[in-house]
């Protein structure tokens, strides 16, 4: 562990990440271990409303430029949270890095995944509301093929067998189903 992260980070990122590890069920797939933790790190973390309040551009790039080590109050923009799940998806095996995709004010970052030499993308920041309140999420390895022409994708209803394995389901009707 890099002596210069922030003794907080340390003492609570470090340890939820642990936590989130330590409680997985065992005998997943890699699919299941990234959804796993991407459910989890939605549950922990909300997104840090300073970035799009502030009215200070400079302040907006300090939020924007956050080291994860300097996380300490679970708030997050796209940057950091994508940094930290990708260090979690490689601590179990996932090979992941987190991308910058330019656009307006400092862009965004996602996730990309490599399993079993098939690319993938998630877009935890997109789905933290969801996944607070419980609903199905949008931007796990999902989307219209015509439209992601570099990514795989699952089906909703791979996702559906998948979210019920790890019991995270829903009380509305979110794929066509009620419950």
């Amino acid at each position: 562990m890099n002596e210069l992260f922030n003794e907080k980070y340390l003492n609570k990122t470090v340890d939820n990440e642990n936590k989130i590890i330590e409680n997985m069920p065992k005998g997943l797939t890699q699919i299941e271990k990234a959804r796993y933790i991407y459910i989890q790190l939605g549950k922990i973390f909300s997104y840090d409303e300073r970035y799009i309040t502030s009215e200070s551009e400079e302040e907006k790039k300090q939020i924007f430029n956050k080291k994860i080590e300097d996380v300490i109050d679970n708030k997050v923009v796209c940057t950091s949270l994508s940094k930290i799940y990708e260090n979690m998806l490689n601590r179990v095996g996932i090979k992941s890095k987190t991308v910058l995709i330019q656009g307006e004010r400092l862009g965004h970052a996602i996730t990309e995944l490599e399993i079993d030499e098939k690319e993938y993308f998630t877009d935890l920041t997109h789905d933290l509301m969801n996944i607070k309140t419980g609903l199905k999420t949008n931007e796990f390895m999902i989307g219209k093929p015509e439209n992601n022409q570099k990514y795989e994708i699952i089906t909703e209803e791979e996702l559906k067998k998948i979210d019920d394995k790890l019991e995270y389901t829903y009380k509305r009707n979110v794929y066509g189903w009620l419950y």
